[in-house]
């Protein structure tokens, strides 16, 4: 899976640093062993821009396949001992990247309002941790060295629930 792919029309006309060619190498990691260790394949999976993860691309897209995965830009800061953040008054510090490493996957809706049943809940709640298992090891093979921070649920929220990894990678 090709993640940056650009239109012929428009090409990159500059060198992508290793460090931004390592998030890329990151993120195709993501979405083959969300697909292969994880709780299966993902209707969207890919780098995804901005403050925070749209939930709508987590929806289903048929064929019992549900969810999304992505690598999400958190922060980029100065520090003097990696990671932790410090405040760089001369502008001299080296800088790190913190990235949300996460998935979400349709939660079953309940029929007739009525609420699921322990067994369809439990699967959710294993396909939850199949998920985090599977990012980390994408974190952790992906061939670069990155940090790894806290796992953190998500939802569930709009049909959706899933969870995410902050991990981290020096920048310079």
């Amino acid at each position: 899976m090709t993640i940056l792919d650009p239109h012929p029309e428009h090409p990159i006309a500059y060198p992508i640093p290793a460090t931004i060619n390592a998030i890329i190498d990151l993120t195709e990691c993501v979405c083959d062993l969300l697909a292969t260790q994880g709780a299966g394949e993902t209707c969207w999976c890919g780098l995804y821009p901005g403050s925070e993860v749209s939930w709508e691309y987590c929806g289903d897209c048929g064929g019992d396949v549900c969810g999304m995965g992505y690598v999400r830009l958190a922060l980029a800061t100065p520090y003097e001992l990696f990671p932790s953040p410090a405040i760089d008054d001369r502008c001299t510090l080296p800088l790190y990247w913190a990235l949300e490493v996460g998935a979400l996957r349709c939660l079953p809706t309940p029929v007739d309002g009525h609420i699921l049943d322990v067994g369809a809940m439990a699967e959710v709640a294993l396909n939850q941790m199949l998920d985090a298992r599977a990012l980390r090891a994408a974190i952790k093979c992906c061939g670069h060295s990155f940090g790894l921070g806290a796992w953190t649920p998500l939802g569930p929220s709009g049909g959706c629930v899933g969870g995410s990894w902050t991990a981290y990678l020096d920048m310079d």
